[in-house]
């Protein structure tokens, strides 16, 4: 009879390997483990970079009204912002539970051990032996390309790249066994990668894949790859109508969307400098414009050590085995073109070629291209791990131990002697915790900003204020329910719409055009409107104004308006197709004109601005299509394992058991 570890022994190591991993994650990120909802993640730009998260809790609140995002500068559709990650599942379970602030936080957690995860993932679809993908997958989440970024705040960079490690590992299952099952991974971890945000990584990833088939197609058209560009499409199908719901609402208003360009890429890294990113850990070099580079740290560090990239270079070679040559090939291939990509010089040549102006406008409004470069640290880890198990699978002579018992006998064990490299892999991992840790930090704004905001608090529905280019704003502003005026950092604006005018304003300055100073607040200047710009106001025929009371939760807006003379009522919400009005419970036609606009009669009016988009329910139509679909085609190609196909058990997996 079979003894338990010789029955569950793979299964038990395979538990152990994973409790490794989440135990080593959870250490990393314990900072993020700290819910007080007035501790937030240190980067600059985090509180603006989760402000979409919202619409969960306008979801909860008013429903569709969650369609539009009424935060920030007029509002937006919300599910057409490419920057937002509010569609990831990650970011839904983490806001539903936590609320925004909080699950931002878990969300980062989760983030970090779906990077670990998706790297173990790589490493068992690879074949290698328990070490090796372990040890890739802890330096993966510790690596620069993810921890770096939090120094800039931009969550949809971070789980971006993360759900991009969880692409790879789908895409080399499906390239290493063609099927419909490994296609609709494949696409599941695609759909998730299109919803992630900021849209470099997206980027990054599609240029990087087109490279790397290209190749494969060409370099083995011996080979019969039939079946698996087959189901390669099949994925892309299934991933572009599971993330309908961004991707229609995306192209609906993409000619509304307003980008700053460079078409040199002044910000780009010469191709030559960039892998030099993986080993370079001096912070303080990343602060200057050295090797062609600017002065934003986050934008280039990839640090993973010199180790792991040597190992990765030692996983180059291989035993010629037409799977494992295409493996490899695959692999480096995406580590090249994501530096090429990273490096500007793949942009520049598209708009080189390009007869189009819309796609020179296109590639040159992906301006910070050194972020694609984030795209080669998981197949280049990929490699690290082929490379270590190469390196312990070595002839290698072996170190007699000599184990003494209670009995005074003795019992024998050797170990390989490449086992002595196991201190070098302790160190690798420490020196990429000291490069990165640094930036898995939090901080805790002062109790007086809470007040400042506050003092900003109106009445009814307004537009406010706050010290510009301080994000530490807005999370109390946008827990406070306020609306504010200006735009921090989206990097997207909507041309022929002015900003709103803000009914209140705090400002470090002393004066602040059109504004009258009020007082003051913990050494925080206030202003109100010197003309009394209201949300929502009636102009009549005399050039008179009447300021209405209004209620406005994201795309639902209540306004109550008591005149005697008829006019023209103007609400400071961008107008846009989806945008409905009534009159007294009466529906009433919306002018043309960049605000909502209604002919108002005179007497006591409630107008109500409902938007109902027909693109998100037809994007909601399409995705239930894709899961539809899906579902049809798993049930209708069971899983067949195959001989030899049970990566958890082979010869490689014994390090831990027979060694």
């Amino acid at each position: 009879m079979k003894t338990f570890m010789e029955r569950y022994g793979p299964r038990v190591y395979t538990l152990l390997e994973l409790a490794i991993l989440i135990a080593w994650t959870l250490w990393l990120t314990r900072p993020f483990l700290n819910l007080d909802p007035n501790t937030l993640p240190a980067g600059r730009e985090f509180s603006w970079s989760i402000e979409s998260h919202y619409a969960w809790d306008m979801l909860r609140e008013c429903g569709a009204c969650a369609f539009w995002n009424g935060n920030f500068h007029g509002g937006h559709p919300t599910l057409a912002d490419p920057l937002s990650s509010t569609l990831h599942p990650l970011v839904m379970l983490t806001t539903l539970g936590w609320g925004v602030l909080n699950g931002g936080k878990l969300a980062f957690v989760g983030t970090f051990l779906l990077a670990g995860l998706s790297q173990w993932a790589l490493g068992v679809v690879l074949e290698v032996g328990r070490l090796p993908r372990v040890f890739a997958a802890m330096l993966a989440v510790i690596a620069g390309h993810l921890a770096a970024r939090i120094d800039l705040g931009a969550f949809g960079l971070v789980i971006s790249t993360a759900t991009f490690s969880l692409v790879l590992a789908a895409f080399m299952q499906l390239h290493k066994h063609p099927g419909a099952r490994n296609a609709i991974l494949l696409g599941l971890a695609l759909a998730m990668l299109a919803v992630g945000g900021q849209g470099y990584i997206q980027a990054g990833a599609a240029i990087s894949f087109f490279v790397a088939v290209i190749a494969l197609r060409v370099y083995f058209a011996r080979s019969d790859l039939s079946a698996f560009f087959k189901h390669l499409w099949l994925a892309v199908l299934l991933a572009v109508l599971l993330a309908a719901p961004f991707i229609l609402p995306f192209l609906h208003f993409l000619p509304n969307f307003g980008k700053v360009l460079d078409p040199e890429f002044g910000a780009s890294q010469p191709l030559a400098f960039v892998p030099l990113n993986l080993v370079i850990n001096d912070f303080a070099f990343f602060q200057t414009e050295t090797l062609g580079k600017a002065a934003f740290p986050a934008h280039y560090i990839l640090f993973v050590g010199w180790l792991p990239a040597l190992l990765a270079v030692y996983g180059l070679m291989h035993d010629g085995q037409p799977r494992r040559r295409q493996q490899v090939f695959l692999l480096a291939t995406l580590i090249f073109a994501a530096f090429w990509a990273g490096s500007g010089e793949f942009s520049r040549l598209i708009i080189r070629l390009s007869p189009f102006q819309i796609i020179d406008d296109v590639i040159a409004g992906l301006r910070f291209t050194a972020f694609f470069a984030g795209v080669a640290v998981a197949p280049l880890l990929g490699l690290t791990a082929l490379g270590l198990d190469r390196f312990l699978q070595i002839d290698a002579p072996q170190i007699g131990l000599a184990l003494t018992r209670r009995d005074e006998q003795y019992t024998h064990r050797s170990i390989p002697i490449t086992w002595l490299a196991l201190p070098l892999l302790a160190l690798a991992l420490r020196g990429a915790y000291q490069m990165n840790a640094r930036f898995i930090v939090t901080t805790t704004p002062g109790p007086e900003i809470g007040r400042v905001v506050d003092a900003l608090k109106t009445a009814d529905t307004q537009w406010v204020a706050v010290p510009f280019g301080e994000h530490f704003w807005l999370a109390p502003a946008l827990n406070r329910g306020l609306k504010i005026a200006v735009d921090f950092a989206r990097t997207w604006s909507w041309p022929g719409r002015d900003a709103p005018t803000p009914f209140l304003e705090a400002s470090r300055d002393e004066t602040r055009p059109g504004m009258e100073h009020t007082g003051s607040q913990d050494g925080v200047n206030l202003f109100a409107s010197a003309t009394g710009a209201a949300y929502a106001v009636i102009e009549h025929a005399d050039g008179t104004f009447t300021p209405c009371t209004a209620t406005a939760r994201w795309g639902d807006i209540s306004i109550t308006c008591t005149t005697s003379e008829a006019g023209t009522l103007t609400v400071q919400e961008y107008s846009w197709t989806g945008w409905r009005a009534s009159i007294n419970g009466e529906k009433t036609l919306l002018q043309d004109a960049p605000w909502l606009w209604v002919d108002l009669p005179a007497g006591n009016n409630t107008i109500e601005f409902r938007y109902r988009p027909w693109d998100v329910p037809l994007g909601l139509i399409v995705m239930a299509l894709g899961l539809s679909l899906s579902i049809w085609l798993w049930i209708k190609n069971p899983a067949h394992e195959k001989p030899g196909d049970s990566h958890l058990q082979t010869a490689q997996d014994g390090y831990f058991e027979a060694r």
